[in-house]
């Protein structure tokens, strides 16, 4: 396997222990500043949200719509903290709906894709168009495809094999076959 790019945005293949791996979208480890660029430590950044909102720590204090947003009354006096070098807006290190995927993360994938020998793409419906773009890269490449998902994905007709199926039992499966 040469690599792994994935849409999510949380370390899971991190965490799981794979080394070359592309996250997409970004990361909700860490925070950016986007006037200057530094990079934080999300954990730091809620640290200092706390600090500056220890409201937050009670519950109660916080009142909830019946979907699960809070109302508009309990984020009165909310401090939201910012850049500690340059006093700028930080976000998360995502990509969120309607920007582009870094440019150099977008090569960084390539990079894998182009490396493969197969692309075996699990457990996406591939909604967005970053997913799309990469499995183009591939079809383009001859790089045969396989899709492994629940339901129909956008790239089903440019697949060599589509398995129906959770990716749980469907990669145990794939890995007891190559053992």
């Amino acid at each position: 396997m040469h690599g792994i790019v994935t849409q999510n945005v949380d370390g899971l293949h991190l965490r799981a222990g794979s080394t070359r791996v592309v996250e997409i979208h970004g990361t909700m480890h860490r925070v950016l500043c986007l006037h200057c660029g530094q990079v934080f430590d999300r954990r730091a950044v809620a640290e200092r949200l706390e600090e500056l909102n220890p409201w937050v720590r009670s519950p109660e204090s916080i009142k909830l719509n019946p979907d699960g947003d809070v109302t508009p009354a309990s984020i009165e006096g909310f401090v939201i903290p910012v850049c500690t070098l340059c006093g700028g807006m930080l976000k998360p290190e995502v990509v969120f709906f309607g920007e582009f995927v870094p440019a150099a993360r977008f090569r960084a994938a390539e990079s894998v894709v182009n490396a493969a020998d197969a692309l075996l793409v699990a457990g996406t419906s591939l909604a967005v168009n970053s997913g799309i773009r990469i499995i183009e890269r591939a079809r383009r490449g001859g790089i045969p495809l396989v899709i492994v998902n629940h339901e129909p994905t956008r790239a089903d007709a440019w697949a060599d094999t589509v398995i129906a199926g959770g990716t749980s039992p469907v990669l145990s499966g794939l890995a007891d076959l190559l053992a």
